[in-house]
């Protein structure tokens, strides 16, 4: 009985941990489910506490990502990369399990160790295998919560410590209390609040004069889909219209003129180097109101087919592009690595054939002006990806864009969590961000993190707003690749330490 009611707690660990993402997205439930977890692993070994992990992953992966259901149209892929992305679970309260238990130590201690495994084994997470999946990070619902201060000194690296080290001690406040020592549970809960406010004394950084009024046009993608995608510049000519519209409103006085337009992934459906209607198309437009386009494509290019973005300047020629780095596995590309596995028919059913690209992701777009901005864009997926922006932040970098299309994830939630993402990366760099779907949800984000302008799902919109353009550089923007490289590194070494014990008792009982 006390077993099954472990198992209950495992369950309902996952579930309170979903309720703090999008489409719930109630962030305190964060707070809650680790709490409750590491009460669990206090009072279990270290294979009981993977069974554990384990089966708290797979109901939050489950559920956090059933929009896989939608795009993969497989609920094979769905309990697969669940099962997968569940393990780094299962290995962490594994391993907590010993670490909660060095009493040569304090438990301030212990919980730093913790923390530090979890945000090490969420980087791992982010980048095995095959590139990783940085999806469910504990940082991103945290966007509207008192730790968003610490994006700039530390990114999700430093959230996700300080949230997994604030739940450890709201688990042992429940514990001081559970044995009536109530001082002890006061003092307890009040360190964790003071933890979760430290960012409010981080200093903030001035305002910019610098201003950019940019226009996001989302054109929309019918349902079903597939059937939208398949008539030639459908989506296109979507975008078109939706453009057009935007330029009365704007000669009829309703909104001030943009600077530049965005359009969102594979908003050209088809590829402007080889159709030259949609080359003319978007020129066209483009010269005609001296205002530059930046839309995504699929461009078959000598290097194969490249998932990019590109700069329609406002003379009507194209300017530069930009490759996604991190296609999609299993969807924008199959691994020929594993050529040899079983079930690959099942694997790669839905899988494209894009390369990755190889430049970092940073476009110039000139303006009428004859000034220029320059722009991080990461597209759909990359916007999980901190190092994709951190380069080009470095480069010179002064707004954040991420073109998407989520029209093959439904009415789900994908578009949201994605959204939260790009609200990080925002705080994360001190820099504002779009983000530009072809179908929804679309956004403009301030460097505050703060949303000023959003659409909905599956609708024709469009929206302008004044952004702030910065050059400063953030501790994160600096520092962000030597917290991921420590964080690794910590991770192999408590993985070396408990392979040593592993063997050691094994030789013990021989």
């Amino acid at each position: 009985m006390l077993e099954i009611f472990t198992w209950i707690k495992a369950v309902f660990v996952g579930l309170l941990i979903w309720v703090a993402f999008p489409p719930v997205g109630f962030w305190p439930g964060l707070f809650l489910g680790l709490a409750l977890w590491f009460a669990v692993l206090n009072s279990v070994n270290a294979d009981a506490g993977f069974r554990f992990g384990f089966l708290s992953g797979l109901v939050f992966f489950s559920a956090h990502m059933h929009w896989l259901v939608y795009s993969t149209d497989s609920y094979f892929m769905w309990a697969l990369l669940s099962a997968v992305e569940a393990l780094f679970w299962a290995v962490f309260s594994a391993l907590s399990v010993g670490l909660l238990k060095i009493e040569r130590f304090r438990f301030f201690f212990n919980a730093a160790l913790v923390s530090l495994l979890w945000v090490g084994l969420e980087q791992l997470r982010g980048s095995i295998p095959f590139g990783g999946l940085p999806w469910g990070f504990i940082a991103y619902p945290l966007v509207d919560s008192p730790l968003r201060f610490w994006a700039p000194f530390g990114g999700e690296v430093a959230i996700g410590f300080i949230a997994c080290f604030s739940a450890l001690l709201v688990y042992k406040a429940l514990t001081a209390v559970a044995r009536k020592r109530f001082s002890v549970g006061f003092a307890l809960v009040l360190a964790a609040t003071l933890v979760c406010h430290s960012g409010f004394f981080l200093p903030i950084s001035a305002p910019s004069n610098e201003l950019l009024t940019v226009a996001l046009v989302q054109g929309n993608v019918e349902e079903p889909v597939k059937e939208t995608f398949a008539q030639s510049r459908r989506v296109l000519n979507n975008h078109v219209v939706k453009t057009r519209e935007l330029l009365d409103a704007v000669r009829a006085g309703k909104v001030t003129k943009p600077q530049v337009i965005f359009w969102g992934e594979n908003a050209l459906d088809l590829d402007p180097f080889t159709d030259f209607k949609t080359r003319q198309a978007v020129s066209n437009l483009a010269r005609s109101q001296q205002i530059p386009i930046i839309a995504g494509q699929i461009s078959q290019t000598p290097r194969g087919l490249e998932n990019q973005v590109m700069v329609w300047v406002h003379t009507g020629r194209l300017g530069n592009s930009y490759s996604k780095q991190h296609p999609v596995p299993f969807g924008e590309f199959f691994p020929r690595s594993i050529d040899f596995w079983p079930f690959n028919s099942l694997l790669g059913a839905n899988a494209g054939e894009v390369v990755a690209g190889s430049e970092p992701a940073l476009l110039e777009a000139p303006l009428s002006n004859d000034e220029k901005v320059l722009l991080a864009p990461g597209i759909c997926f990359e916007a999980a990806f901190q190092s994709v922006f951190r380069e080009p932040v470095l480069d010179g970098a002064k707004l954040l864009a991420v073109p998407t299309n989520n029209s093959s994830f439904g009415h789900s939630a994908q578009s949201l969590q994605q959204l939260q993402m790009v609200r990080l990366r925002a705080l994360e760099f001190d820099r504002s961000a779009l983000q530009i779907s072809t179908n929804g949800v679309s956004a403009m984000v301030t460097r505050n993190g703060e949303v000023v302008a959003q659409t909905e799902l599956f609708t024709a919109d469009f929206a302008v707003s004044e952004l702030e353009l910065r050059t400063n550089i953030t501790f994160t923007a600096r520092h962000g690749a030597l917290l991921h490289s420590l964080t690794l590194g910590f991770v192999g070494l408590v993985l070396l330490v408990a392979f040593t014990r592993f063997l050691a008792q094994r030789r013990n009982l021989a």
